[in-house]
C-alpha cells in the first residue's frame, strides 16, 4: 500500500471539534502529523500535502494569502462568513456539529486526499513506464486522441508531444501503416525511405463501468 504522508494544522475556538479531529482513527495508509496553527507560510512544508483546519476567519485569511497549492483549507463555520473564500476551500464544515459527525467528515477528507495522491502516483507511474519502454508506445483516448507518447512513437509518427491536438491515431494508422498480416497485426511503415515492420499491440483501457475509455498501444519492431 502506498503511504500517504501529510501535516495537519489545527487552530480552533471550538476545542470539541479539534479534539474530535485528533481522536479520529486514520484510514489505512495515511500518516498524519498534527501541528499547531501555521501563522507564516514558511511553516507549511512544500514537499507534502498540508491541511489547515480552523474556525477563525483571521487565520483563514492568512492561510489563503500563503497561495500554496499543496495547502488544503477547511473552514468550520457558516458559508456566509467565508463567502469570499468558498472557491478556495477543500471543505466547509458547519459549526456546532457533534463529535461523531466531525469524525466522519474528517475521515472522508482524509480518504479523498489519499485518493487524489494515489491517482497522481499511478498516473505518473504509467507516464514513466510509457517514456521508458524500448519501443514506440502511446496512450490515447477511445476516439484516437493522444494522451501520452514516448519519444520513439513521437519519432515514428512525426508528431511532437506538444502539438498532438490535431493528431488522430486511427487516421495516421490508415494513412501510413500498410497491413502485412492482420492475424498477427503486422504492419509496414516507410521511415525516411526505409521500410520498417512492426507488430502492433492495442490494449483496451476500461473505466470503472467497463466502458472503453482509451487504449494502450505498443509497436514491437520485427
Amino acid at each position: 500500500m502506498i503511504q500517504f504522508r501529510l501535516k495537519i494544522f489545527l487552530s480552533m475556538y471550538d476545542k470539541a471539534v479539534e479534539n474530535a479531529v485528533k481522536e479520529t482513527a486514520l484510514p489505512a495508509g495515511i500518516d498524519a502529523e498534527f501541528l499547531p496553527t501555521a501563522e507564516n507560510k514558511n511553516a507549511v512544508p512544500d514537499d507534502m500535502t498540508a491541511v489547515f483546519i480552523t474556525d477563525k476567519m483571521s487565520l483563514l485569511r492568512t492561510a489563503v494569502s500563503f497561495r500554496k497549492q499543496n495547502l488544503k483549507l477547511v473552514y468550520c463555520g457558516y458559508a456566509v462568513d467565508a463567502d469570499k473564500y468558498l472557491n478556495k476551500l477543500e471543505a466547509l464544515w458547519p459549526a456546532g456539529e457533534s463529535a461523531e459527525i466531525v469524525k466522519k467528515r474528517f475521515t472522508i477528507l482524509m480518504k479523498n486526499l489519499k485518493n487524489e495522491s494515489d491517482a497522481w502516483f499511478y498516473q505518473n507511474t504509467l507516464w514513466t513506464a510509457v517514456q521508458n519502454l524500448p519501443f514506440p508506445t502511446a496512450v490515447f483516448s477511445s476516439d484516437g486522441k493522444v494522451f501520452r507518447m514516448n519519444h520513439l512513437f513521437e519519432e515514428l509518427s512525426g508528431i511532437s508531444s506538444k502539438h498532438t491536438e490535431k493528431f488522430n491515431y486511427q487516421e495516421w494508422k490508415e494513412k501510413y501503416l500498410i497491413p502485412i498480416n492482420l492475424e498477427t497485426q503486422e504492419y509496414q511503415i516507410n521511415c525516411n525511405g526505409t521500410d520498417r515492420h512492426f507488430l502492433i499491440h492495442q490494449q483496451e483501457i476500461p473505466d470503472s463501468f467497463q466502458h472503453i475509455s482509451g487504449y494502450f498501444l505498443t509497436m514491437q519492431e520485427i
